[in-house]
């Protein structure tokens, strides 16, 4: 979308790899205690400083190796930006944690909208990065294909946003006529799914836990 008609399947290439560069952060397990690593992991690499400063960074560098293409350097931080940024937006939506402020504020922000894995979302951009990597497709149907998958992921992902809603409502109601005084709870919809969904909730007691799905007729939660 960015930079595919002046650079064809580098923009793609070159999207790819800035879209995976927060996560190298997991290189560090290889030197460092299991436990340190899970709390590098989705840190500073995912945070927007990082963000910021890589596509000014990157973006730099890649406008001085591609010098004799056409792209300016605004174009490739523009690419290297959405790249970091969405990546860093994506992973706050899990259910794991995202350092977004490190390394002013070590709190690790996850709305929990949508699974860690879910080819719903993930399946139509990859379709289309496929397409765009032939040589013999035309750039109009390229960019058809683009626009497709981005709205169609796009959707999926507001709808994820209305399921939470629709869960957090009604694990919330089904505590209270069954009685269950919380203090609080956490919401997950189950692996590559964003259908069935559970709670975690802490009493004074011990926790709750339990599912329901958007295909379940009777709404009471065991």
């Amino acid at each position: 979308v960015v930079l595919g008609k002046k650079l064809g399947r580098k923009a793609i290439v070159w999207g790819a790899i800035a879209d995976t560069i927060p996560d190298l952060d997991i290189f560090c397990n290889f030197f460092i205690h299991p436990v340190h690593g899970l709390l590098i992991h989705r840190g500073f690499t995912h945070s927007i400083l990082f963000a910021f400063l890589g596509s000014f960074i990157f973006g730099k560098l890649l406008s001085i190796k591609y010098k004799q293409e056409s792209a300016t350097y605004k174009e490739w931080v523009l690419l290297m930006a959405l790249g970091l940024f969405s990546h860093l937006f994506i992973d706050s939506l899990t259910n794991y944690g995202t350092g977004l402020l490190e390394p002013f504020c070590n709190h690790r922000f996850s709305y929990t909208t949508i699974f860690i894995a879910d080819p719903s979302f993930t399946v139509p951009m990859l379709i289309a990065f496929v397409v765009l990597m032939f040589k013999n497709i035309s750039h109009t149907l390229k960019q058809k294909f683009v626009v497709v998958a981005l709205v169609f992921s796009a959707i999926y992902l507001v709808w994820t946003f209305k399921n939470r809603s629709h869960f957090e409502s009604l694990f919330t109601s089904e505590f209270r006529k069954q009685n269950i005084s919380i203090s609080g709870q956490e919401l997950t919809p189950s692996p590559l799914n964003n259908i069935l969904w559970g709670t975690m909730a802490k009493t004074d007691s011990g926790y709750y836990s339990g599912f329901s799905s958007l295909f379940s007729k009777d709404q009471h939660v065991r």
